[in-house]
């Protein structure tokens, strides 16, 4: 007889059954394992699952001792399992309504324990977006807030990418098996989100990502976070399905504005005018997170940078937008060229900006 465990374990490798039609399902035996040794032969599914969706079941049950073999070999490649019953499956997502009966990792999963934000937005994000949610990726990360994202081009890997920078936790939810990497352009990220953080999966190894899997997908980024910031979206979208899965599941909404004929701020002003969070700076979050405030009750602890007087001048005048040393010799207005620069390159040395293409400069924080 198969374990528990490993019973689930044969269930997740099931296509295209979710996971409320299995659950349906499995609670017609008293025990999971039961279904394992039942004869299914004569068995009269109801409405529960089609018959398509039976014989894959069928199927499975029938095939548990080579996908329990493959369990093995997948393990040896560091891809894991956890189902629903197993203690250290995330808290997080059992409080779902539909959670997944268990998810496939690899790395580690996140703590529950500690906090956790998702970072998501446009694949097709703006150099603004793409600056802030790396920016506010890297506030998290510094303040040990786990970051959720799903890997995607644009805004979710800027935010993850900034929680790195930070060697902070990152975690990103994948609409594939763990074993692919999609997109394939963020192999690096991923590569590294194995190693320092985790990828997570309620589909099965080698399940490749199709355009509806990335809708449920969705529902586990928002679960695993207390709450979800939005950078840069149109009004229909993924982003916003994500947006949907959150406020379902009572989740803290906070949305970048963006300026008002730009389609990809429409999404987020919407939100704001909906009632979502406006978030303007990064220690906008401090209080939905539980933060450490001061004692004088300023929002967050602010770092004192111990600059020069003049690199704290050009500092104070760059933000999450790029601009070019032109502009900014303008602004400050009281350097020379050769001062600028000196400051602009002691800045950079110290992690505080960076340079976002020849000339432009943007902040790191």
């Amino acid at each position: 007889m198969v374990t528990k465990d490993e019973a689930w374990y044969c269930l997740c490798n099931t296509q295209e059954i979710d996971s409320f039609r299995m659950m349906n399902f499995v609670s017609l035996f008293s025990d999971i394992r039961e279904l394992f040794e039942a004869d299914l032969s004569d068995f009269d599914t109801g409405e529960i699952i089609s018959h398509e969706q039976f014989a894959e079941l069928t199927r499975v049950i029938r095939e548990r001792d080579r996908i329990l073999i493959d369990r093995k070999q997948k393990e040896e490649r560091g891809i894991r399992f956890v189902s629903i019953e197993d203690p250290a499956y995330p808290k997080r997502l059992s409080e779902m309504p539909d959670p997944p009966l268990g998810v496939f990792f690899r790395g580690e999963l996140p703590r529950d324990g500690l906090k956790s934000a998702a970072i998501i937005g446009a694949r097709t994000c703006s150099e603004y977006g793409r600056n802030a949610a790396y920016s506010f990726g890297r506030y998290l990360a510094q303040n040990g807030v786990q970051v959720i994202s799903g890997m995607a081009l644009g805004a979710d890997g800027a935010g993850q990418w900034g929680a790195l920078s930070a060697d902070g936790k990152s975690f990103a939810v994948l609409g594939c098996g763990v074993d692919i990497c999609y997109p394939q352009e963020h192999f690096p990220l991923y590569e590294k989100l194995c190693a320092t953080g985790g990828v997570i999966s309620e589909y099965c190894p080698q399940t490749p990502g199709m355009s509806y899997h990335f809708p449920r997908r969705n529902r586990i980024i928002s679960a695993l976070a207390d709450c979800v910031i939005v950078i840069e979206a149109r009004k229909k979208s993924g982003t916003m399905t994500t947006v949907d899965h959150a406020l379902n599941q009572g989740k803290d909404v906070f949305a970048l504005p963006g300026r008002y004929n730009d389609p990809m701020s429409k999404g987020c002003n919407e939100l704001i005018k909906q009632g979502a969070n406006i978030l303007t700076c990064p220690e906008d979050l401090a209080d939905a997170l539980g933060l450490i405030t001061e004692e004088d009750g300023k929002k967050t602890k602010k770092l004192n940078l111990g600059l020069a007087k003049e690199e704290n001048m050009v500092y104070s005048c760059i933000s999450l937008q790029p601009k070019h040393m032109d502009e900014l010799f303008e602004q400050i207005g009281q350097l020379n060229v050769g001062e600028l620069s000196l400051a602009l390159m002691r800045l950079e040395i110290a992690g505080l900006i960076r340079q976002s293409g020849s000339g432009f400069y943007i902040r790191n924080e």
